[in-house]
Formats: C-alpha cells, structure tokens, sequence
C-alpha cells in the first residue's frame, strides 16, 4: 500500500474506532460505504461496516457484507470472528465453528475471540473445551470481566458451583460496579436473614436508586432481580416483590428502547402476531396428507411448553436414558422458521408440501444434530418456544415424539416473571398485562394444535410429575417407545450441561415446594385473569 494511500487510511480507521467506542454505528456505516466507494478491496471497512450492522439488527446484511470482505481477505481474523458471531446468531452452529476455528489458527490469543469461541463450542454441548478457551484467555488476561462472566457461567451450566461461586466473587470484588455478577451468584445461593451478600445487594441497589440517572437501566435490572431472589429465599415476599416489579419493569422499558432505536416493531406485538400467522399458515393444511412420503424423525424427541413449565426437568429426565442423548435448546427449527415468517416462499414449501425443499430442512437438521456427537442416540431437543413450531414438527418429522409440558397456570407465570431471560423472544414477561396477553395466546395455539393432531402431542403435567416422579415418567417413557429404566429417577446427577434460569433446582431431586408458589404472591398480584383463561380453554 501507498504510504500516503496507508497514513489516510490509517487514520480512517482510527476515527471508525472513535466511532465504535462511543456506539455510534450510523456514523460508522456512512464513513465506511463512502471510503469503500473509493478502495473496495479495503478489507477492514467491510468489518467495520458488517459489525454495525449487527448492533443495528441487520442481522443479513451484516451477513452480506463480512461474506464480502471474506472473498476479498479470507484472513482477516476480525472478520472471521464477525462471521463466527453472526451464523451463532442465526443458529447455524456448524458455520459458526467453522469460522471460529479458522480465526483461532490465524490469532489464538485474542481475547474476543476466545471468549466468542467458547460459547459457541457450548452450544454444541462441548463444555470442556469451552473452559479451556475461557481458562487461556484467563492466563491471558486475568482482569477480563467478559471472560471471567463467561468462565462463571460455564461452570454452572456444568453444576460446579464452588467454582462459579469463587470467579463471581473475584468478579464483584474487581468490578463493584457490575450487576450481573450479583444477579448469576443469587442464582445459586439460598438466603438467609442479614447475608453478607443480600446487603451487599441492598447497600448497591440504595446507592443506584439515589444516584440512577448516572447508572443504565442494563446496570440496574440485574441487580433488582437478585434481591427479590434473596428476599424470597427469606420469605419476606413484599419486597421480594418490589424489587421484582422494579426489575421487570426496568427490563421491559430496555426492550421498548431498543426496538425504538433500532427502528423495529414493537417486539410484543410481533411475538403475538407470529403465533396469529402460524396458526393461520396451518389451519387449512391437511397434515396426514403425506404421511406415507415422509418418515422422519424417529430418533428425536421434542420437548416443549411455556418457560418455567418443566422442560428443563423433563429434559434432565428423558436424557438420563440410556439410549437418549440430552441436546438441549437446539433452536434449530425455531430459527429456520422465524427467520422466513414473512417469506412466502418459503411458507409456500409447507402449504403445497414441496416435498423436496421439506427434506432439505429435514436433512440441515439431522446435519446440524451429528454436530453433537451424540453416538446415533436418541435427540433429545428441549426448546421451550418450539410449542409455536409445532405444525411444522408434524410435517418435517412425522415419526417424532412431542412432550408440551404444563404447570398449574398462576405459578407457571408467577415464574416466569420471577427471571430474566437471554431468549429476544420473550419480550412479554416482564409485564404481568402483557404476560397474560401472550398467555391466552399461548392457550390459544395449544388447542388448535391438540385439535388439528390428536394424539401427536403428549401434554405432560408438571405437577404431576413433581406429585409422583416415577409414574408420571413412566408415562413419559412409553409414549416415547422407550423401556423404563429406573435410573432416569436420579436425573440430577446426570453431567450433561444444563443452560437455564433454573439453573441451580436442575441439578437437584424433585421437590414439591415449586408448587402453589403463586399463593405467597396473591396480595401483590391479581391472578383473575389467567383464571378466567383457563376456564376458556378448559
């Protein structure tokens, strides 16, 4: 390069990283499409341009745009990394390794992309090699917060919790002023009156409440939810209310914000009306139709349901058999469909059964699934939201088991506004209107795909399965076609990885005390509403 050409673009990019510093991707994206008019083979404009469009949203075309600077520059780490991030985002786990792997071999000592190596080797289960990614680039720099949070939760995921528990006090101790330490080590800790920790929180919480217009609402909600945990473990319920109101509410108005700033549909609503339009897909569809042209999906069980519902249990359950491998929220599906919602033509596939574009999602789901080393087992794919993909599980995998499980309806959402969630889709819960909203439609759907495919769906109740472990499992087990096997009774000592809010009470024994939970909260909250919906759908 032209040492004159060389110093102007060096100092482009040095005002581009001004730019990123501050998060001001508009700017970002005007200087890089000017400055590309004039050097189109410049490589690390297309970085900088995709990656904005990423924080934008754009999720294609940011795509687009890192596959450019990829035909141009197949070594540019950065962009490597960028792509490895984007195809996690999209669920394409294998490209997304694929291209983390190729980073790793150019720059192995880079932090970023270590960190973002690790999570995606995590999706696939492979926990192990996760840490150790996370544990070089600990060696590497010890006083890295992301890699530290990282490191945390992958050890919980693992059930170490000594282990979580020691990095997320190294954390808070390093770093006062994050929160997020604060809410993941009230995960897995059970209270009691004048903790140390539980007035660490408080004492935080005074602090930023007295002095909020200098903390983001991303710094606050954590920390709220953290302490209605603790204040719950200690039976004081009206606090652990308030500070549950507080962080759902400071939750909600972040995702408002966002989908303003981003320009993009009030995210409730669109959550809403993609329940309204796969019903519509599917309500003249004739879905035995072509049953003898298609037998898929004989070695996969789909576990399914609203959040907090029992899935993580179910799946622990189903996972411990010998011949079931435990998969976790593989989002395949969901993401394959979501993506395509507005596309007619792929709805089309679907509507007039175009059998061999059918198989081609059949096929890049059994691909992405050998992807898990699960030994010809068995998959057990626990996706909660799947119970919106029901449809199309019928059709691409007739031969499948589907497990929807349910809960008694108030502890169900009282739960599910009790958590945060990592989930985009789950924009509804932080609100008990909008909860209850999205919970009529949830019932809604449930009963047309009960009616439209009688006997597909085993609805198996988590309450019951708490009540009697092993007849209810038995249950499970037989429309499953599996023998019983009296060891599934220990399912918490199954190693495989657990990623949940729950993440703690999975790798426990049943216990009954999650039952009529909502009873404690009857003062604060009005539950009429969901009563009235389960007398509708009764």
């Amino acid at each position: 390069m032209e040492k004159s050409k060389g110093d102007f673009l060096t100092k482009e990019i040095s005002k581009i990283l001004n730019f990123y510093k501050s998060g001001d991707y508009h700017s970002i994206i005007i200087r890089s499409k000017k400055l590309l008019k004039k050097y189109p083979d410049f490589s690390p404009l297309y970085n900088f341009l995709g990656i904005s469009y990423r924080q934008q949203g754009k999720i294609k075309l940011a795509e687009k745009i890192l596959l450019k600077g990829y035909s141009i520059d197949p070594k540019n780490p950065g962009i490597l990394t960028n792509l490895g991030s984007i195809y996690r985002i999209k669920n394409n786990k294998k490209d997304s390794l694929k291209y983390f792997e190729e980073s790793f071999k150019i720059n192995p000592n880079d932090i970023a992309l270590l960190v973002n190596y690790a999570n995606a080797l995590s999706d696939f289960n492979r926990i192990q090699k996760s840490i150790s990614l996370l544990e070089k680039a600990r060696l590497i720099d010890k006083n890295n917060q992301t890699v530290l949070i990282s490191l945390a939760s992958s050890y919980q995921n693992l059930g170490k919790f000594e282990d979580a528990r020691n990095i997320l006090l190294e954390i808070i101790e390093k770093f006062s002023e994050l929160t997020i330490p604060h809410k993941m080590l009230s995960d897995i800790t059970k209270y009691k009156v004048n903790d140390k920790h539980h007035l660490q929180m408080l004492k935080y919480a005074e602090h930023i409440d007295k002095n909020h217009t200098k903390y983001t609402e991303e710094l606050k909600y954590p920390l709220y939810f953290g302490l209605a945990k603790s204040f719950e473990d200690q039976k004081n319920f009206r606090n652990a209310f308030k500070w549950l109101k507080k962080g759902n509410d400071t939750k909600k108005f972040t995702i408002i914000r966002d989908a303003k700033i981003l320009n993009q549909k009030n995210p409730i609503k669109k959550e809403i009306n993609f329940l309204n339009i796969v019903q519509e897909i599917f309500q003249n569809i004739d879905i035995k139709k072509y049953d003898n042209e298609n037998k898929s999906g004989k070695n996969l069980i789909f576990i399914l349901g609203l959040p907090r519902s029992g899935t993580t249990l179910t799946h622990q359950i189903i996972a411990s058999h010998s011949k079931t491998f435990g998969g976790g929220e593989l989002n395949f599906l969901t993401r394959a469909v979501y993506d395509n919602i507005d596309d007619q033509i792929f709805l089309n596939i679907f509507k007039d059964y175009n059998f061999q574009k059918l198989n081609n999602l059949v096929q890049n789901y059994i691909e992405n699934c050998k992807d898990l080393n699960n030994e010809g087992k068995i998959i057990v794919d626990k996706s909660p939201m799947n119970f919106r993909m029901i449809g199309f599980i019928r059709m691409l995998f007739p031969e499948s088991k589907v497990i929807h499980c349910t809960r008694e309806a108030k502890d169900n959402c009282l739960s599910i506004y009790k958590n945060v969630f990592n989930e985009s889709n789950i924009p509804w819960s932080y609100n008990i209107d909008d909860l209850t909203t999205y919970y009529r439609e949830y019932k809604k759907i449930m009963n047309f795909w009960n009616t439209k495919m009688p006997g597909f769906i085993f609805n198996s109740s988590y309450d019951l399965l708490v009540k009697n472990q092993e007849t209810q499992s038995k249950k499970i087990f037989n429309f499953c076609n599996l023998n019983w096997e009296k060891d599934t009774l220990k399912y918490y000592k199954n190693i495989i990885p657990i990623q949940t809010v729950s993440i703690e009470q999975a790798r426990k024994p049943v216990y009954q005390t999650s039952l009529k939970t909502y009873e404690n909260y009857s003062e604060f909250l009005d539950f009429k509403e969901i009563d009235n919906i389960e007398r509708e759908y009764s």
